[in-house]
C-alpha cells in the first residue's frame, strides 16, 4: 500500500471506547490522522456516506475509501501500517487465532455483565450481574497470569489489550461512583497490575478520555433510584464538533484552539463499535 501521499481520517464520538480503540491502534502505528467529532444526535453525511449500514462510529476514511468496525479497523491498521510500529497480532497464525479469540471474549462475555452490574439499581439482580463479572473475570486473570507477560500477547500492546483496553479506565470508575470496588489487587493480581501498566503505555497514555466530563455526561446511565442522569445535551462540559489533526503523540487538547501540526498543512482542530 502506497503510503507517500496517504490522507487518513478518523470519524468519532469523544466518549467512544471504541474510538479510543482506534486511536490506541493508529498510536502504535505512528499514523498521523483528521480527528472528526460526530454528533451522534445529528450524524454528519460524511458519516452517513461512510457507514451505510450501521451508520455508527468509528469509521476509518483512507483515501477517501472507509472502513467500519473497530476490531476490523485494528486488524486494517495493522496490515495496512505493517512495516510501521509494533505488530498488533502476532505473525504464527494460531496465535492470531487465540488473540481473536480472547478480544472477542471481551464484548461477549465479559463487557455485558460489567454493565448491568453497573446499570442495575441494587438488589439481588445486581449481585447477581456481579458475581457473573467476578466469574469472567477470573477466566481473564488466568489467561493473564498464564501468559506470564507484561500484556497479553508479548511485552508490547496487542489486540487483547486494545479490546479490553477501555475496562482499564471504566471500571474504577464505575467503581468510584457505585462505592464498590470489583477489580482489587488481592483477587485479580495479574489484571490488576494490566491495568496500571497499559494505563501507563506510550500508545495510550496520551489518547484517554477526559474523566470527569465522562462520569458527567450523558454516556453512563446509573439506575439507582433518586441518582441524577445528566445528558450529554444538557452538560455544560459536553464537547461540541470539531476536527483535529493527530500525531501518534499528540494529546486531545478540548480546549485549545486549532492549529497546524505535522505535513501538509493539516488543521488541528459507548458509541459505535
Amino acid at each position: 500500500m502506497d503510503h507517500q501521499q496517504e490522507k487518513v481520517q478518523l470519524l468519532g464520538m469523544w466518549a467512544s471506547p471504541y474510538v479510543y480503540k482506534v486511536k490506541w491502534a493508529l498510536s502504535i502505528k505512528g499514523v498521523e490522522y483528521e480527528y472528526v467529532e460526530e454528533d451522534l444526535r445529528n450524524k454528519s453525511s460524511q458519516l452517513l456516506e461512510h457507514n451505510t449500514v450501521h451508520k455508527k462510529v468509528p469509521v476509518l476514511v483512507y483515501n477517501g475509501k472507509p472502513v467500519a468496525e473497530s476490531d476490523i479497523i485494528v486488524e486494517f491498521i495493522d496490515d495496512a501500517w505493517s512495516h510501521r510500529g509494533g505488530r498488533i497480532l502476532p505473525e504464527d497464525p494460531h496465535e492470531r487465532a487465540m488473540a481473536r479469540f480472547w478480544a472477542r471474549f471481551v464484548p461477549d462475555k465479559l463487557s455485558p455483565p460489567i454493565w448491568k452490574w453497573f446499570t442495575t439499581a441494587g438488589g439481588e439482580e445486581q449481585d447477581a450481574a456481579r458475581e457473573a463479572a467476578m466469574e469472567q473475570l477470573r477466566v481473564l486473570e488466568e489467561e493473564l497470569a498464564n501468559g506470564g507477560n507484561e500484556f497479553f500477547a508479548g511485552d508490547s500492546v496487542g489486540l487483547v489489550d486494545l479490546s479490553l483496553g477501555a475496562l482499564a479506565y471504566v471500571i474504577p470508575m464505575y467503581e468510584e461512583i457505585i462505592g464498590e470496588r470489583l477489580v482489587t489487587e488481592e483477587m485479580f493480581p495479574s489484571l490488576y497490575a494490566w491495568m496500571g501498566r497499559f494505563l501507563a503505555a506510550p500508545p495510550v497514555k496520551d489518547h484517554l478520555p477526559p474523566m470527569e466530563e465522562l462520569k458527567l455526561s450523558g454516556s453512563l446511565p446509573r439506575a439507582t433510584p433518586g441518582r441524577s442522569r445528566r445528558t450529554a445535551a444538557n452538560s455544560p462540559v459536553a464537547p461540541s464538533s470539531r476536527r483535529h489533526c493527530c500525531r501518534p503523540s499528540l494529546r486531545w487538547q478540548r480546549n485549545q484552539p486549532p492549529k497546524v501540526v505535522g505535513g501538509g498543512g493539516r488543521r488541528d482542530t459507548l458509541h459505535g463499535r
